[in-house]
């Protein structure tokens, strides 16, 4: 038995387990990651094809999860263009490889099973002394050791084998005081998917039914899959599908020990599905579709979750409650499948609404019982009702990365997963913002830049006069309108009245005291203003307020279909357009365009790279150019500094919850300049030429200077150049 001694074992090689890995890696950490199949991924991976998905899904907008959790996103969609479709997906095993095989202190354990662990009781509490595995492929078995362990294995068994304390099923409503929990507790948990991806040929394919599979119609399956009054309901479109979603089973069985039978099942309904709509004649035009891939096991939703020293729950998510140790953010919606699934005689998912995005704090990411234990992934501690909304995998790499950065101030310290939350809590949170993470409320560190005086080639003002098209107004738009010190006079829209009558346009203003959020709560003003016959041109529109709270104001536009408003090529960061349905805001394409916004308010001036915001909160956070080419920063110094790092964050389009195919972030900068000077002199100079990931980070030996230059040549696109953030240590 080969004896592996690490600072850090990791055991799940998910993305979770991918995160928390290179995270304690790069900060010089010694890590054995031990994956128990033959690629990394976990869900992710082309074994189990799921999206790798954002909780920024609701009307916070500029919410995608940064940080590591968003660098690997990127990597893969710039490795893989196709990856959103699940086209080429064979690539992303590999990909995910790479990323963890260029971090020299990861030792990896490919196909690696863990089945035992050995502990010990230290004051009262577990401690985990060393974990078995064993890889099938080598005929090798290992003991891992070291004094700190991270299960991030998805069903918890490393978690299960060292004793450490958790539950399954769904809380009673008294536990947590949550809302939507049931009366009493239960052991409902949810299902499991399979999933599948239909394409289409040239020419006719047939299917022969497996023999196992189902019958829809003889053997009553169809009773099942087709009620649209509870959310099943089988589709008609066939291009680019990928699954269904709800065609969900096992959460009412032991989802650990009755995986094989889950699978099984969902095998039968998953062929008997397609042999139905192959065959019974219900979906004509369906000759020239075949189905390219079947998922080889279920993707698995929900199964043993392990308590740490607090639990998250609905009243966390959805009342956005801050702790003192938030490390990470979430935001998909409570999604939470019914345990029945296929069969079960509730709505396909109970959903519950999340307003903002919200934070998750460090105490839910280690084991209450065993002293030197993380948990990475959907086993954290959490209730039934939390799982449903962070869950998703973006929002789980960035509680990783968390649990990375506080294994690394373990061994700094010599401490406790715990200690770290009573004593290096801020360091952490401090850590994390250096390496990207964002944390609701937390200003970051920009370090020396901090105490510097920028200056910028030029600034770029609040308004969007391109005008690609107009587009009727036949539903209502909302356009957001950042404010600052709450004071907005006025704005105006291009508007054309095509009539031969004069038309009224009454509209609304809104705001919310939630910078956090893009919803509007409160209705401020109603106004109306008369649109000329054949009118084509500006308007000034009135809003004459002083107290607009959250730093953005909702102008909600008329659903008049005889009037036209102009909508712009590009989205103006930190002024989004909505289309505006029964008092709820949902994402469009479109980009209204406005001008003339009084105040002229100065909202994108150098000064924003400093200012401890990486991403707009209400206001757009962001220095903006005129042009998006040979635009320049400088940071000057008051005196001469040493400086040994560099960072800078651009903008990564964070209101884009999911990447287009073959998409370019057209507001990325790939190529630019930093020079670091002494009077008239160059120090050092650092020359980029591709860079495409959200932050751009260079380490260096220690150097005076006593300013800094940078240099941005073009973008991918966008007519103007952007950055969020500089900072210097």
């Amino acid at each position: 038995m080969e004896k592996i001694v690490s600072d850090l074992t990791v055991v799940g090689g998910g993305i979770a387990g991918i995160a928390a890995a290179v995270t304690a890696a790069r900060h010089g950490l010694q890590v054995a990651l031990v994956q128990d199949r033959e690629v990394l991924g976990g869900n992710v991976s082309s074994e189990c094809q799921v999206s790798y998905g954002s909780g920024a899904v609701n009307a916070s907008f500029y919410a995608r999860e940064s940080g590591i959790s968003d660098e690997i996103k990127q990597r893969l969609f710039h490795a893989n263009p196709r990856f959103r479709i699940k086209e080429d997906y064979y690539l992303i095993d590999d990909i995910l490889l790479q990323i963890v095989r260029d971090e020299p202190n990861i030792s990896l354990f490919l196909g690696c099973s863990v089945y035992d662990a050995e502990t010990e009781e230290r004051d009262g509490e577990i401690h985990i002394l060393s974990v078995y595995g064993f890889c099938a492929r080598t005929q090798q078995s290992y003991v891992f050791s070291g004094p700190l362990f991270v299960d991030a294995s998805g069903d918890g068994i490393l978690g299960y084998k060292s004793g450490a304390e958790y539950r399954e099923g769904r809380e009673a409503k008294s536990e947590y005081g949550e809302e939507l929990a049931p009366e009493v507790s239960d052991n409902g948990k949810m299902g499991s998917c399979i999933l599948f991806n239909v394409a289409k040929a040239d020419h006719p394919v047939p299917f022969r039914k497996p023999s196992f599979a189902y019958n829809y119609e003889k053997d009553g399956i169809l009773s099942y899959a087709d009620r649209p009054h509870t959310g099943r309901e089988l589709p008609g479109q066939f291009d680019g599908m990928t699954g269904l979603w709800w065609l969900s089973y096992g959460g009412l069985r032991d989802t650990v020990r009755d995986a094989y039978e889950i699978d099984w099942e969902l095998k039968k309904l998953v062929y008997g599905y397609w042999d139905y709509v192959k065959n019974s004649g219900k979906y004509p035009g369906t000759e020239n579709y075949y189905l390219r891939w079947v998922a080889p096991y279920a993707a698995k939703r929900e199964s043993r979750r392990f308590l740490g020293d607090y639990v998250l729950s609905q009243q966390d998510i959805c009342h956005g409650i801050r702790h003192e140790d938030d490390v990470s953010t979430g935001g998909w919606s409570i999604d939470c499948h019914d345990p029945g699934g296929i069969y079960g005689d509730r709505g396909v998912s109970l959903f519950g609404n999340v307003p903002a995005i919200y934070n998750i704090p460090y105490r839910c990411l280690y084991s209450v019982n065993v002293d030197n234990l993380f948990f990475a992934g959907r086993i954290v501690s959490a209730t039934h009702l939390a799982l449903g909304s962070i869950r998703v995998v973006q929002t789980l790499a960035a509680m990783a990365q968390a649990v990375g950065s506080a294994a690394v101030l373990c061994r700094k310290y010599d401490c406790s997963p715990r200690d770290i939350a009573l004593s290096h809590c801020r360091e952490l949170q401090t850590m994390l913002q250096r390496d990207g993470q964002y944390i609701i409320g937390l200003p970051e560190d920009c370090g020396l830049a901090a105490e510097a005086v920028i200056t910028a080639s030029s600034t770029r003002k609040l308004e969007n006069t391109d005008i690609r098209r107009e587009i009727p107004l036949r539903q209502q738009y909302c356009l957001c309108i950042p404010v600052k010190n709450g004071v907005l006079e006025s704005v105006e829209l291009y508007i054309h009245n095509p009539t031969q009558d004069s038309l009224v346009f009454p509209y609304e203003i809104w705001d919310n005291p939630i910078v956090n959020t893009y919803t509007p709560q409160t209705l401020r003003k109603t106004i109306q203003t008369e649109i000329p016959a054949g009118y084509a041109g500006w308007v000034h529109l009135t809003v004459d307020l002083q107290d607009i709270t959250g730093n953005k104001a909702y102008l909600i536009l008329p659903a008049i279909e005889q009037l036209c408003i102009a909508s712009a090529l590009h989205h103006i960061t930190g002024a989004p357009t909505f289309l505006y349905r029964s008092g709820h805001l949902s994402r469009c394409t479109e980009n209204i365009s406005f001008r003339h916004v009084l105040p002229d308010s100065d909202l994108y001036t150098a000064e924003n790279v400093i200012n401890g915001y990486s991403r707009p909160v209400g206001v757009p956070n962001v220095w903006a150019a005129e042009s998006g080419c040979h635009e320049s920063l400088t940071l000057h110094f008051r005196e001469i500094q040493t400086v040994r790092e560099i960072q800078i964050v651009f903008n990564s389009q964070l209101w884009k919850v999911d990447l287009n195919v073959g998409e370019i972030m057209d507001q990325m900068i790939p190529s630019f300049d930093i020079s670091f000077c002494c009077g008239d002199t160059c120090v050092y100079r650092i020359s980029e030429q591709d860079h495409y990931l959200p932050i751009y980070r260079a380490d260096f030996s220690p150097m005076e200077c006593d300013h800094i230059e940078i240099t941005f040549h073009s973008t991918n696109g966008s007519p103007f150049i952007e950055v969020f953030a500089v900072k210097v240590f």
